[in-house]
């Protein structure tokens, strides 16, 4: 039985490779050039909390999706312009999607930062962009969302610039609320995500700090997690109950070697589970839930992909994807069925190229890959499961800098 969301019970027989894509491509053959040069964007997209947020800065009375289907096939979709660019002004930074009950909404800068909501295919709707923030403070925009509650967050420009600010959002993009300086000062947030009584976020300065506010950005607790000053905090990764993996790391300058580190915290902070060491020997690795615990991936001579339990032990066998091209980077996304999608991005003559894989709890691949028929930029890929169950992934497009979203569209 599934209660829509990630806790499906999975059996032998759904860890089976099936073909998920209606589009049937040949396994890539292996070749890797070692190329380290990895600064995609990962958003996890679940269900989120299940317990009640409180009360909704929003207060439009809209009917729309509370969950997306469960889907275990997907045929590919069309690629929707979302804004294009202007040659006087550029589009300079894609920053930002998030799914919400109603749709999808994405931001991006061209100074201010600007946000509007997308049809849950991801087609462009007549709605107008939004201003989120007027003044461009850092290069980074966050989006988190539980339902209709949702907010944005701009990272700061440092301890001798301004702070993160925050805002809350209504379903449409649209500001529900004032613009407020965040507590870390130090300008360094990243990572928003909705809790039970708000949002929190990761500051990534000294040894890491875990700050929990409530809907409209005022305050509610500050937490030290006590990364060693020897690391790098990458990200974290949120799970269904509200807790999260922090991702840290630390490179050998002798032999030139990465280490990296995962720890499952509360939603407040507190530690669950002692660290876990990655055998990567690369950073950063990506990790998202699935239906049995996590699966972390990384690209090294392949597309690297270990299951683990819930507090990053591992579980079973490593599974190696072979690569069409050097590695510039993977995002992963968790999908309502238990599985994950993983985005791996490699170079490929002039362009990149994205293909994409379904994998199972098991961590092995169901049916063939999929070569997407996009060439984005290379830090500008982020997979989105829409309310409908279809997961869009958004980008800038590596030619004309347009903003687009290709579409995989749902096959209940």
């Amino acid at each position: 039985p599934c209660d829509g969301c990630h806790h499906c019970q999975h059996t032998r027989e759904r860890d089976r490779p099936t073909h998920p894509f209606s589009v049937a491509r040949s396994s890539p053959s292996a070749y890797f050039r070692c190329v380290r040069r990895i600064a995609l964007t990962l958003l996890l997209v679940g269900c989120g909390a299940r317990t009640p947020l409180g009360t909704s800065v929003s207060t439009q009375p809209e009917t729309c999706q509370p969950k997306p289907p469960r889907c275990d096939h997907w045929v590919l979709g069309a690629d929707h312009l979302i804004e294009p660019s202007r040659p006087t002004e550029g589009l300079s930074i894609y920053s930002a999607a998030v799914a919400t009950d109603c749709g999808v909404l994405i931001s991006w800068e061209r100074a201010p930062w600007e946000t509007t909501r997308l049809a849950p295919d991801g087609s462009r709707t007549d709605e107008p962009n939004h201003t989120t923030f007027s003044h461009q403070v850092g290069e980074k925009m966050w989006l988190a969302a539980h339902g209709s509650t949702i907010a944005a967050m701009q990272q700061g420009s440092g301890p001798q610039g301004s702070p993160c600010v925050f805002v809350p959002l209504d379903v449409h993009g649209a500001n529900a609320g004032a613009v407020v300086q965040t507590s870390d000062v130090t300008g360094s947030c990243r990572d928003l995500a909705a809790t039970d009584a708000g949002f929190s976020f990761l500051s990534a300065t000294g040894r890491g700090e875990l700050f929990n506010v409530d809907a409209t950005g005022a305050l509610l607790a500050q937490t030290a997690l006590n990364v060693p000053s020897t690391r790098s905090v990458w990200d974290r990764a949120m799970l269904d109950d509200g807790s999260f993996i922090l991702n840290s790391f630390s490179e050998d300058f002798l032999t030139d070697v990465y280490t990296t580190w995962l720890r499952h915290f509360d939603s407040k902070g507190a530690p669950l589970a002692d660290e876990v060491v990655v055998d990567s020997k690369v950073a950063p690795v990506h990790v998202a839930q699935s239906g049995s615990g996590l699966l972390v991936v990384w690209q090294w001579s392949a597309l690297e992909v270990v299951p683990t339990n819930r507090h990053g032990v591992e579980t079973g066998q490593r599974v190696d994807i072979a690569m069409t091209g050097p590695p510039y980077g993977v995002s992963v996304v968790s999908l309502p069925n238990g599985d994950v999608m993983a985005l791996s991005v490699e170079l490929g003559g002039h362009d990149f190229n994205v293909t994409v894989h379904q994998l199972a709890p098991s961590g092995l691949p169901r049916g063939t890959s999929l070569t997407l028929p996009i060439h984005p930029e290379q830090s500008t890929l982020t997979p989105v499961v829409s309310p409908n169950g279809d997961l869009l992934i958004a980008y800038l497009e590596n030619a004309t800098h347009d903003l687009r979203v290709q579409s995989l569209t749902c096959v209940p």
